[in-house]
């Protein structure tokens, strides 16, 4: 995202993720997929859509509709995706992301 909204400070808290994972391959091919991080297992079930709430003001970040719409216009209104657990597990700042 920060590629395609070059002017825009994007903060994570605005999509008000449960795990962020710093990576520059595209999430929405993990989907079907098995994911482990840290000591947590899973698959990836679904695409993450994004609604309005991605572009409203927040604490302290300002209103910004070009989000949304960016979002839409380049990423089929999906950022980010879902996965089920499959095995509890602990996860840390750090631990590798391994999909397949």
């Amino acid at each position: 995202m920060a590629g395609l909204l070059p002017q825009v400070v994007l903060n994570v808290s605005r999509f008000r993720p449960n795990i962020v994972v710093d990576t520059s391959a595209d999430e929405n091919d993990w989907v079907g997929n098995q994911i482990a991080i840290g000591t947590y297992r899973g698959t990836v079930t679904e695409k993450t859509k994004r609604c309005g709430m991605t572009m409203l003001a927040q604490a302290e970040l300002p209103e910004d509709p070009e989000i949304l719409r960016t979002i839409v216009r380049n990423r089929q209104r999906c950022l980010g995706v879902y996965a089920d657990v499959g095995s509890k597990g602990v996860i840390s700042v750090g631990d590798r992301v391994l999909v397949g």
